[in-house]
């Protein structure tokens, strides 16, 4: 992930937060460094709920990638999804489908170092890439899988580091890219039907460490998904899309995460 101004990857910096290790402190990570652990607190106080939002997150990618391979579809390419605390798209593909092929992209520098060193087999490919730069990167990654087949495309928790209509953009280029058959799934947070202090306040920290949240209208959301058609129950919250009795779940949230998962048809 991190933030996400157009620019290309730079030096590592462990003294500026990184929205992937933030992320990772909310998960229970260990790769993770004082700065970061410092602004995941700051959020922590102002909204006790992230750290459970951030787990429900994971598992609702986790179900999205596991349909996705029931679907049979056999490469997956997950873009900013951060850090590979359990449990990661590589995870579940490996769990539930030996023969697919994963791409990993991130802009954050210890993200990719993390993944490759995960990944010694052939089945995966990590690469250090901004989405912003969409046609770069979809470039890369088609001299990696082949995206006439039908793909899967994870934006797990990171087009709200994205601003305006820099989002809408970048996705609107990625939708051009997914072959019939393929499938996107998006979470996203949003500020409908919470308190407009507590997303302010929320935002405000995000911004102090130079990853800038933006909390995007669940209408604004799901036009990301274009003229893809969502699969039922459509773009709810994270902790209910497909939820088992043994998932997370979260109540009396304000700020939402909320996903989807939606399909060109064949």
């Amino acid at each position: 992930m991190s933030e996400r101004t157009g620019a290309p990857p730079t030096a590592l910096d462990l003294e500026t937060p990184s929205d992937a290790r933030i992320y990772d402190c909310f998960l229970g990570g260990k790769d993770n460094y004082q700065a970061d652990r410092q602004a995941a607190g700051e959020i922590l106080a102002l909204f006790p709920q992230a750290a459970r939002m951030a787990k429900a997150n994971r598992w609702m990618i986790a179900r999205g990638v596991r349909y996705a391979l029931a679907a049979g579809i056999r490469q997956i390419v997950d873009i900013g999804g951060g850090l590979p605390t359990y449990p990661s798209t590589l995870d579940v593909a490996r769990d539930a489908a030996r023969d697919a092929r994963v791409v990993m992209i991130d802009s954050d520098p210890v993200v990719a170092v993390h993944y490759r060193a995960l990944t010694p087999g052939g089945d995966v490919e990590v690469l250090e890439a901004d989405l912003v730069r969409t046609g770069e990167l979809l470039a890369e990654v088609g001299r990696l899988i082949d995206l006439r087949r039908p793909t899967l495309f994870v934006l797990g928790s990171m087009l709200h580091f994205l601003p305006g209509q820099v989002a809408a953009t970048a996705v609107a280029r990625l939708r051009e890219a997914i072959a019939p058959g393929g499938q996107l799934l998006i979470s996203h947070a949003t500020g409908t039907a919470a308190d407009a202090a507590t997303v302010d306040a929320v935002e405000e920290v995000y911004a102090r460490a130079r990853v800038p949240l933006y909390c995007r209208s669940e209408a604004e959301i799901t036009g990301l998904f274009g003229d893809l058609e969502l699969i039922e129950p459509g773009l709810t919250d994270v902790d209910l899309w497909r939820a088992g009795d043994g998932d997370v779940r979260l109540r009396g949230m304000g700020l939402r995460l909320i996903g989807g998962l939606a399909v060109r048809d064949p």
